[in-house]
Parts: structure tokens; sequence; C-alpha cells
């Protein structure tokens, strides 16, 4: 096996797509040794206890962020992986914008691990759901980076996974540039649920890339609890 890799990695050189470093003579696939230590991973206890922001280390356990104490978002809690910054954030662009799919196994696996570390604390979720693209960007970018991240969860953890019954319903233009207001009134009933009955009591875990300011998924979560869900529950890859 070793000698087919090598025969493999001399044909078809293997390199990180974040730092360009070699990754022949090793197991892994799209990010080196190097680049995942520098993934800044988010401390739960000093993070939003609502939106996940990490909020540094001398923050008391439980200390909501401004923001969430504020305006609380709608979903009641939100765990991220890791600050969307400097490694995460080229691979995430790299996976969403550049087509390399062979991100999917690194980035799902830190996904998972996360998951798994943070499970024991939250309330059984009956289903996974990922943040809906419309259906022009869909077809434009040909995939959906939060549903191929939700699907890998579904097949680790066995919670059953719905993908058609949340849609977006129209176009919205980019949130980047807009205040935390326009923000909002750019979302507001730009997602539906197209079987409530199914989801009528639920928790469900909904599963996207980013969280920035936490519009999109307050507004996916005011949706879901409008159709009758129990608890939105968000878990993304970097905040």
């Amino acid at each position: 096996m070793k000698i087919l890799r090598a025969i493999l990695d001399l044909i078809y050189p293997r390199y990180c797509l974040v730092c360009n470093a070699s990754l022949n003579n090793t197991d892994r696939k799209a990010l080196c040794s190097d680049c995942v230590t520098k993934i800044t991973f988010i401390n739960q206890d000093t993070s939003c206890p609502r939106c996940g922001l990490d909020l540094g280390p001398y923050v008391q356990i439980d200390t909501l962020c401004q923001e969430c104490h504020a305006h609380p978002p709608r979903f009641a809690k939100a765990i991220a992986v890791a600050g969307y910054d400097g490694v995460i954030r080229e691979a995430i662009h790299k996976f969403k914008y550049a087509k390399e799919r062979v991100l999917l196994d690194e980035l799902s696996g830190l996904l998972i691990a996360r998951w798994q570390g943070v499970s024991s604390i939250l309330p059984q979720m009956d289903m996974i759901m990922p943040a809906p693209l419309y259906k022009k960007k869909l077809k434009e970018r040909g995939f959906n980076q939060s549903q191929l991240l939700a699907e890998r969860l579904s097949q680790a953890t066995g919670i059953p996974l719905e993908i058609d019954n949340l849609i977006k319903t129209r176009p919205t233009p980019d949130q980047a540039g807009l205040d935390s207001v326009n923000r909002k009134k750019n979302l507001v009933d730009a997602f539906a649920v197209t079987n409530p009955k199914s989801i009528g009591g639920k928790n469900i875990l909904l599963i996207d890339d980013v969280l920035t300011t936490g519009a999109t998924a307050s507004e996916i979560s005011r949706t879901l609890k409008k159709a009758g869900a129990k608890g939105v529950y968000v878990l993304v890859l970097a905040r």
C-alpha cells in the first residue's frame, strides 16, 4: 500500500490547499499538519452560550455577548468549531468557491469531532437540516456546502437528515456591508418550510459553514419555530 501511495504521489503530487506544502508521504489529503495546528479552535467554556462567539480567556462562564444580551437570536444555541480566520477561512473559501471537494473530508471531520464533544450538553436532536441555498445560486455553484457537511454528520451520528423541507424562497443581496438592522430586513420571509407536520415538536440541528452576525441562522430558526419546531440549535465550522 505504501509503495502504491508513493507511486501515485509521484504521478499526482498532493499539496496543502492552504500553504501549498507537499503532502506526499503523508496520510493527509487536503491540509498539512502545520496548517491544522494553526486553526483557532473555539473554547466552549469561554464563548457566548447563545451564539458561540469567542469572548476570550477572561470571560466568566455562561456570560452572554453584548449582541445576544440586547437582541437574543431565535435559535437556542449556536456552536462553532473555530474562529473565521486564517486556515479555516481559506479552507472554507477553497471548498465553496474553488470547488475543492477534497476538503470535505477534512472540514466534515472537524464538524463531527466538535459535535461529539458538545452533544452531551444539548437535548437530543430529532433531525439535521442544512441551511438552504436559493435555487439559482445552487445551480451556479453546483452544490450546497452546508448540505454536504450535514450529510456527513448524519452518517456519523445516525440523526435523520432532511434536505428538501427547508427552502430559500427568494434571492437575497449579499449580507456583507449591511448593518445589523438591514441584515435582518434583507432576510425577512426568505425561507419556508414545505412540510410543517414533519418538524412539529422536534429539536432541529441546523448546519451551516459560517455564522457571522447570526442573522441568517436566526431568521431560519424563526421560520422553523413558526412552522412548529420545538427548538433550533446551530452547528457551524466557523464563527
